[in-house]
């Protein structure tokens, strides 16, 4: 017994307790054309197998006829060799051919004919039909080693899984693809096949009796083949399909000779109809290759197919090569467009567009997609795109006057769609024209587009056609409904925005705007607070003012002097003489209007103070005591 099966036995033991042993032995030369059903067969299918070098092949390992049967002998089975004589129930060896819970094969090939490609492994039944064993599976061994031309593999079902069978069918264990890389031959040899039967079956050996059969290979000597066959319609250098019914096919076929000899061939083309045309006694070297072309017309919606066959004559060898090619005619489209809107008079506003109307006259062919391009006057690229069976556009008033085309291009399920190259494909796009109407044009005369001193400005346009009504928005304020030239007064100083709007006698509203600005020609308001108009008992007096706007300049006069600049809204007038004075204030805004206040008079009278007062009788006690003693000297003069 192999060391990795045992792996499995392993595994198996855990469940079912410990297993018998008998002498074993891989027999490596069975062969069979027919297999045998007396037991179960593990086998390479096809059983011969041949390839052109650079060709790919799979192959697969299959077990054929796992079934509940049982044979009790005397006698071990064994390995490749046939069941012992059967005895009646009751037998030393008790076997069944099925009821299989786990499996281990080594399979190999020679690396230096066929270069391992990939592999799938058909494990569980329940994710593959035509796999082996139920789920749950232990995956126990999947190894390849590509160098030395191997493949191991080991799987057993686990508890609850029910056992396998598949009495009289194949179930297949892997799927392994190779490609061939020189001439030669090999075995794709199954070396070990070990099937183990579910040990939850009492009395049974633990082995399934089994048949292996292995495969041959051979690699071929390079030849004439035919290297293609392709069938479309042919648009700008390139095969389309499907091909549309009407449409010309060309049918190319091309041969090929990889082998180091010339030579002979024979090579004819049909359809379901019989012979379509031949080429015969043709010839091609070594590594040379040559394309046939056949130009078929007629043929009608449906599935058609193209088979080139080929004689080839190599080494005194007749050899037959064949390729077929299916080829697909269909029908076409026929578009429906539906306009859902006013068509009596120009569009303006929403409008819709129907496509629900359209069939597919090929009896399998469906629209998938709908896609609506919108193009304006004059222009050659779409501005608007939609997608859908129906769609809707709404044409504003700033949309382009004149004809609008509508066109609709559609895909269906088969790829084709509209292709100015290819005219049959023509039945994909289909063009309407809506007109947009044309709005009312509106030219404003007054105000212009300037600035304006005045702050009342007239208010005049031109209407390009009679309107049911007409009116303008100032600043984006609420539309103010007039009956023709109007007057805007009362405007503020700064920018405005002028828009008038007109309704023609359809309904459809034409707007025109512009912008205008009202300068500022006032000058500064200043108000003087402080000296007013009275008498101050001090020589300095507060200055303050305020403005009724911000300026760039503020100075004051005093008395008609010259100016003084006042940095802010308020001075000191100091060094005031007695008596009356005048002050004047004087400023620029920002627009370079200058202003003055009032001129504001008042007066400096200022108290006597004590001192003052004491010299004053200083002066006049002085005088008096001047005056006694003069009228003393008098008195003494005598008479």
């Amino acid at each position: 017994m192999s060391r990795r099966f045992a792996l499995i036995l392993l595994l198996l033991v855990t469940l079912t307790g410990i297993l018998s042993r008998i002498p074993h032995f891989s027999l490596k030369d069975v062969r069979a054309s027919v297999l045998p059903s007396d037991m179960p067969v593990v086998y390479v299918s096809p059983q011969n197998v041949s390839a052109f070098p650079g060709e790919t092949v799979t192959i697969s390992v299959n077990v054929f006829n796992l079934s509940n049967n049982f044979h009790s002998s005397n006698e071990t089975w064994v390995v490749g060799g046939p069941l012992p004589p059967l005895v009646p129930a009751g037998g030393r060896y008790n076997y069944s051919l099925g009821n299989l819970y786990g499996f281990y094969i080594v399979f190999s090939w020679d690396p230096t004919v066929l270069e391992y490609v990939s592999h799938s492994v058909r494990v569980p039944v329940e994710t593959y039909s035509d796999g082996i064993l139920h789920e749950p599976i232990i995956d126990v061994q999947d190894e390849v080693d590509a160098a030395a031309g191997t493949y191991s593999i080991a799987k057993s079902s686990q508890s609850p899984a029910a056992a396998f069978n598949s009495p009289g069918a194949d179930a297949t264990v892997f799927n392994m693809t190779f490609e061939v890389k020189k001439r030669g031959k090999c075995t794709l040899s199954i070396d070990e096949a070990e099937l183990a039967v579910d040990r939850r079956m009492p009395n049974l050996f633990y082995e399934i009796p089994h048949w292996i059969t292995s495969g041959e290979f051979q690699a071929l000597e390079p030849l004439t083949r035919i290297e293609g066959l392709e069938a479309g319609v042919l648009v700008n250098g390139e095969l389309h399909e499907p091909v549309i019914s009407g449409e010309t096919i060309t049918v190319d076929v091309s041969m090929r000779n990889p082998g180091e000899i010339m030579d002979r061939y024979n090579l004819s083309l049909y359809d379901e109809t019989g012979l379509l045309t031949k080429w015969e006694n043709k010839t091609l070297g070594a590594n040379e290759s040559k394309a046939f072309s056949y130009i078929i017309a007629g043929l009608d919606i449906g599935t058609h197919t193209v088979t080139a066959s080929a004689t080839i004559l190599h080494r005194n060898e007749t050899f037959t090569d064949e390729y077929s090619k299916t080829l697909k005619v269909i029908g076409t489209p026929v578009l429906s467009i539906e306009i859902l809107g006013p068509e009596e008079r120009p569009i303006r506003g929403y409008i819709g567009f129907n496509a629900s109307g359209t069939v597919h006259e090929d009896p399998d062919g469906h629209i998938l997609n709908y896609e609506w391009s919108l193009l304006a006057p004059g222009e050659l690229h779409p501005r608007f795109i939609y997608s859908g069976t129906i769609i809707y556009h709404y044409f504003s008033p700033s949309a382009k006057e004149g004809t609008w085309r509508v066109r609709l291009e559609v895909r269906d399920d088969y790829g084709v769609e509209y292709d100015p190259l290819r005219p049959a494909t023509d039945p994909y796009q289909k063009e309407v024209q809506i007109e947009v109407g044309e709005l009312p044009s509106i030219l404003i005369v007054s105000p212009e587009n300037r600035s304006y001193p005045e702050k009342t400005l007239p208010l005049s346009f031109v209407l390009s056609e009679l309107t049911s009504w007409t009116g303008y928005s100032l600043d984006n304020q609420a539309n103010v409904t007039i009956t023709g030239n109007s007057t805007l007064a009362g405007l503020s100083e700064g920018t405005h925005k002028i828009k008038v709007y007109a309704n023609d006698t359809s309904g459809y509203m034409g707007s025109s705007g512009i912008h205008f600005t009202v300068l500022d020609t006032t000058s500064p308001i200043i108000s003087v607070t402080s000296p007013q108009n009275q008498t101050y008992g001090t020589n300095e007096v507060n200055l303050t003012f305020s403005l009724g706007e911000p300026v760039s300049w503020t100075v004051y006069s005093l008395d008609g002097e010259a100016n003084i600049t006042v940095l802010s809204g308020s001075s000191v007038l100091s060094g005031l003489s007695e008596g009356s004075h005048r002050v004047r204030v004087f400023a620029e805004d920002l627009n370079g209007n200058v202003g003055s206040s009032e001129t504001i008079y008042f007066t400096i009278h200022t108290p006597l103070f004590p001192m003052e007062i004491l010299a004053v009788i200083a002066v006049i006690a002085v005088a008096g005591v001047a005056a006694l003693i003069i009228f003393a000297k008098r008195k003494k003069v005598p008479t």
